[in-house]
């Protein structure tokens, strides 16, 4: 039952990545637009947690966000996301303008820093669920291969003839 999740985490994640590339690529190219904070909240927790060695440590937990108005030919979009990588805007000047650098093809999808689409998070999660997807192919394939055609690989053909 743990072979197919591997399977499917690793197909989801990788999915959700590229999504997420093309959705952001060629972001150094898009127009730019006046852009008003409207919103702005959240906080950095910190949550106290045991270790197994008998310490304690924190884990960190970001629901800092910066919401932003913009117009692009008349019509107008609210969004949240201050760069493709998530989180808010770093520094906030209050009275200093603005801009939103859009995409031309869809106009609702938006960011405040253009900077490129890294994804560390979801792609450390490709990488670690593909190694044991290689893995698993690496001791699979091969014994598929060597078999003879018409045999099953789980031993009932055997069973079915006597």
């Amino acid at each position: 039952m743990i072979l197919p999740s591997i399977y499917a985490v690793f197909i989801i994640s990788g999915c959700l990545y590229v999504h997420r590339w093309l959705k952001y690529r060629d972001i150094d190219t898009w127009p730019s637009v006046d852009a008003e904070i409207v919103g702005s909240g959240g906080s950095l927790v910190l949550i106290p947690s045991q270790s197994r060695y008998g310490g304690s440590s924190y884990t960190g937990m970001d629901s800092r966000f910066t919401e932003f108005e913009y117009s692009v030919d008349g019509q107008t979009y609210r969004s949240r996301t201050a760069t493709p990588n998530g989180g808010a805007v770093t520094i906030y000047v209050p009275n200093r303008p603005h801009k939103a650098f859009y995409k031309p093809s869809s106009p609702e999808v938006a960011v405040l820093t253009p900077i490129p689409y890294m994804g560390f998070g979801i792609l450390a999660i490709v990488v670690f669920s593909g190694m044991f997807v290689v893995v698993h192919l690496w001791f699979t394939v091969p014994e598929i291969l060597r078999k003879p055609p018409g045999q099953a690989g789980d031993g009932d053909a055997g069973k079915a003839n006597g």
